[in-house]
């Protein structure tokens, strides 16, 4: 394996990550209010809006990455309490892509990029 190889595996797997932080920017701006519509009962989002504000950047990531806790793990959410699970079963495959792509692009992304790291420091 050449020095070459691993390098265009490294930036392809840095695209990879740059393209699903990017798409979870746009969701996190532009879907994260439909799918706070859908899931008007959920007690972390309705939470963290009130305390983070509804228009802050850091409020709209942290409310998109508790949207993503709430599709991953709902059953142990419910049991304590936090969300309502009927909704979250509930929310439409189209709004739950708008999560599950990008998080699955920059794991890809990442696996790859430590991986061809990793190779490049046994060739080198």
């Amino acid at each position: 394996m050449n020095d070459i190889f691993v390098l265009c595996v490294a930036v392809i797997s840095a695209g990879f990550l740059l393209a699903g932080h990017l798409l979870a920017l746009y969701a996190a701006y532009f879907v994260l209010p439909e799918i706070e519509e859908q899931l008007s009962d959920c007690k972390l989002i309705t939470d963290a809006k009130a305390f983070w504000g509804k228009y802050s950047h850091p409020g709209k990531m942290y409310r998109y990455s508790m949207a993503s806790l709430v599709l991953t793990s709902p059953r142990l959410l419910h049991k304590h309490g936090l969300i309502d699970v009927d909704q979250a079963n509930n929310l439409s495959l189209r709004l739950r892509r708008w999560i599950y792509i990008p998080s699955r692009l920059g794991g890809a992304g990442l696996v790859t990029l430590l991986i061809a790291m990793a190779l490049a420091g046994r060739l080198w």
